[in-house]
């Protein structure tokens, strides 16, 4: 993943950010059934400058030994298309994995935790650095 994906993700990120409501440090009452706790969205770029890939093994080790152990209490794993223009106006585009994990409470070690899983990320497969979304958030399971 080059280092051009981030301008083009935080401005995709930002627009979706701007449509929903969320809940702020200074007033952290959630609505009955849900709890206040705090989102991390990992972007993980798939591919490196030199053409190589993490494979479906490779991610799923990664997945278990790394990122499951940090999020206890559950995550969701998507597969997604990033891209992104170059100055040059070429479009770039990359195979990217979008790890959801929540975590609690708001203030805790979940950014330590995060960028543990980047610099292992960076580290194994040799890619550029995850890029990482942090929201606080209401949530809770309805029924």
């Amino acid at each position: 993943m080059t280092k051009t994906i981030l301008p083009a993700a935080l401005l995709a990120i930002l627009l979706l950010l701007a449509c929903a409501p969320a809940a702020t440090t200074a007033d952290k009452s959630c609505p009955e059934g849900f709890d206040y706790v705090v989102e991390y969205n990992l972007f993980f770029g798939l591919d490196d400058s030199a053409g190589n890939r993490v494979s479906e093994p490779e991610w799923q080790a990664f997945l278990e030994d790394t990122i499951t152990p940090r999020f206890p209490a559950g995550l969701t794993v998507i597969d997604v298309k990033g891209q992104w223009q170059e100055p040059d106006g070429g479009i770039q585009r990359e195979n990217t994995i979008l790890v959801l994990g929540l975590l609690d409470p708001p203030g805790g070690d979940g950014l330590r935790l995060i960028n543990e899983i980047s610099a292992e990320f960076v580290s194994r497969f040799n890619q550029d650095p995850v890029f990482r979304v942090i929201n606080e958030v209401c949530a809770g399971l309805s029924g």
